[in-house]
């Protein structure tokens, strides 16, 4: 989910399951974690060639203001008909 919050801050809501956040690696054992990311402190963000991971989620509180929602793509995943 991409879209910005009250201050006009862009937020993304995502699914990481790879790489390392400010405190390190993912923990182990855990196959992935859902964030609330500031796109403008992201850094070293690389393109993934495999398919669409998602897990199921609380509702989220992170983006107020979405403008996409990939919830919204055919059978909820956004790589269907791409």
């Amino acid at each position: 989910m991409l879209g910005y919050n009250q201050p006009g801050e862009w937020r993304v809501f995502c699914y990481q399951y790879g790489g390392e956040t400010k405190s390190g690696p993912l923990p182990i054992g855990v196959v992935g974690i859902w964030r609330c990311l500031a796109l403008k402190k992201l850094s070293s963000v690389e393109w993934v060639d495999d398919h669409w991971r998602t897990e199921p989620h609380d509702r989220q509180r992170c983006v107020e203001n979405i403008e996409v929602d990939a919830d919204d793509y055919p059978g909820g995943d956004p790589q269907s008909g791409q």
